[in-house]
């Protein structure tokens, strides 16, 4: 056999082990690939699934809020935050978990800040026979009246601007569109949510109207009534009447006001 032909199959084997090995080469690439994101999407889906723990954890926290609100047999009572991850670090799970809870608690210190500042005006002494008896004038009263309007206002824009910092900050979360579309649930998927939060601001608003016009009926019946025995006392039966009307209506709002409130 010529030489040149002894030497073609050694130069179709080695060409079938170079393109073996290109294969092989490829082959290992692709495996490569395919483990990667093989492992890639198992610590994606623990990853997930930490993450939409975190989330069922943090929804158990607002709940359990809601609980500890409706049962405080003190509904002025401060009402304690959760307590955060010092160090969540990069792990997603914690960041998704701390941005929950530090919204429940700054919503949370809005609440808290409202009855504290409604405790430090004495509201529940603003229909107190007693305290009244003392406002000659009734200028206590009225700053009172005047304290809880700001109250209102203020707490009203502070839960405002909390919400508004929860959504800007899930803008901004490094997580998916379902996860994103989980922790948001409650908050964005009511379409009337920021209606039914007015509301409820509304109604305080209503309240400190309606004990507003109860003291304007008493400065209209200026000479016609005292406290005696802790108890309000009219010249007339009309005045008597007048005032027991508007006292009616304070005790309806107040009600309806609470029965808000229980029902959230």
């Amino acid at each position: 056999m010529p030489r040149s032909d002894r030497h073609k199959p050694a130069r179709s084997d080695k060409g079938t082990w170079i393109v073996a090995v290109i294969v092989l080469l490829l082959v290992c690439g692709l495996a490569a690939v395919l483990i990667h994101f093989m492992l890639q999407g198992e610590r994606q889906a623990a990853e997930h699934a930490s993450i939409v723990h975190a989330i069922e954890q943090a929804h158990e926290d607002f709940e359990s809020a809601g609980v500890r609100m409706r049962n405080a047999a003190d509904k002025s009572e401060p009402l304690a935050g959760i307590a955060l991850n010092p160090r969540p670090g990069d792990d997603k799970a914690a960041i998704v978990r701390n941005f929950l809870d530090g919204s429940l608690n700054r919503m949370l210190a809005v609440r808290n800040d409202y009855h504290g500042e409604i405790q430090r005006i004495g509201w529940d002494k603003i229909l107190d026979p007693d305290r009244i008896a003392k406002d000659k004038d009734l200028a206590q009263s009225q700053a009172m009246i005047d304290g809880a309007r700001a109250a209102i206002a203020k707490s009203r824009g502070n839960m405002k601007a909390a919400l508004a910092g929860f959504r800007e900050g899930l803008a901004g979360l490094s997580v998916t569109a379902a996860e994103r579309a989980q922790i948001s649930e409650g908050f964005d998927n009511d379409p009337d949510a920021n209606g039914k939060i007015d509301a409820t601001w509304d109604m305080e608003g209503k309240v400190v109207n309606e004990v507003d016009d109860l003291f304007g009926l008493l400065r209209r019946l200026h000479g016609k009534w005292r406290i005696v025995d802790h108890k309000f006392m009219f010249n007339d039966a009309a005045a008597m009447s007048q005032f027991d009307t508007y006292v009616t209506s304070v005790q309806d709002i107040a009600r309806k006001a609470q029965q808000m409130q229980m029902a959230r």
